[in-house]
């Protein structure tokens, strides 16, 4: 993960371990590793690979790591086609018969 993180909450520690007021602080990572990446967006390190190689999805160089930023990742996932409903007959004939109709 990058070394670049944004401060997004703070909340009450619940659990008071010295003297004194104390607070937990929640980091948003700016951007991830390839296997932090694949982990967030549900997909195998290969399908970015990929995704990365064909230009679909910008990276850039952190020494020898391929690093991706959030929102980039956010904006491939949200570019992926939407699955649409099956029109196979098989489908068809069970969704007949679960909604009653004859």
């Amino acid at each position: 993960m990058s070394s670049s993180k944004k401060v997004i909450g703070v909340v009450p520690c619940t659990e008071t371990c010295l003297p004194g007021p104390s607070v937990q602080v929640y980091l948003h990572p700016r951007s991830l590793n390839l296997a932090d990446a694949s982990r967030y967006a549900g997909v195998s390190q290969w399908t970015l690979s990929e995704a990365i190689m064909n230009g679909d999805l910008p990276a850039k160089w952190a020494g020898r790591n391929r690093i991706v930023l959030v929102t980039d990742l956010n904006n491939w996932l949200d570019s992926l086609d939407t699955v649409q409903p099956s029109s196979a007959p098989s489908i068809q004939e069970r969704k007949k018969h679960s909604s009653g109709a004859a």
